[in-house]
């Protein structure tokens, strides 16, 4: 079972992988300081897993890609995979200055090789790319 842990305000949580048509696995929205704002939740249609968020580009400048890292544990706390306990997703779309757009991503084929037991602890957006070329970055590491 895929589930969320909450342990801030400012995320929300599920419990369980929905089914087709049910609630989402998790909700999470990102602080406000930041150049962007990104919600986002894991939702099941049939056997499909998807990562449906909302990103609000709080810049001036167009933004050609995020990448955003999901974290996650084993029922022990622990990583499931061998050292790695994040699913990166970069995800590419023109997002036109201080504009709000919505998205989709499958992410089925990941959740495949993790076991049946994970908790998405938060997710992060560490990269911005710009149309310019600027980049900005927030290189946190939780793990």
């Amino acid at each position: 079972m895929l589930q969320w842990r909450t342990d801030s305000e400012n995320y929300g949580s599920k419990n369980a992988i929905p089914k087709a048509g049910e609630n989402p696995i998790f909700e999470a929205k990102s602080i406000s300081v930041f150049p962007y704002e990104l919600n986002g939740e894991i939702t099941r249609e049939e056997e499909y897993l998807f990562f449906d968020y909302e990103f609000t580009n709080k810049q001036d400048k167009v933004v050609k890609t995020f990448d955003v890292l999901l974290y996650f544990s084993d029922e022990n706390g622990e990583i499931p995979l061998k050292g790695k306990n994040f699913l990166h997703l970069e995800i590419s779309q023109d997002f036109k200055g201080c504009s709000f757009e919505k998205g989709r991503v499958e992410i089925t084929e990941f959740f495949r090789y993790v076991p049946e037991e994970v908790t998405v602890e938060f997710l992060h957006v560490s990269r911005l790319s710009y149309e310019d070329g600027s980049i900005w970055e927030n290189r946190i590491s939780y793990k």
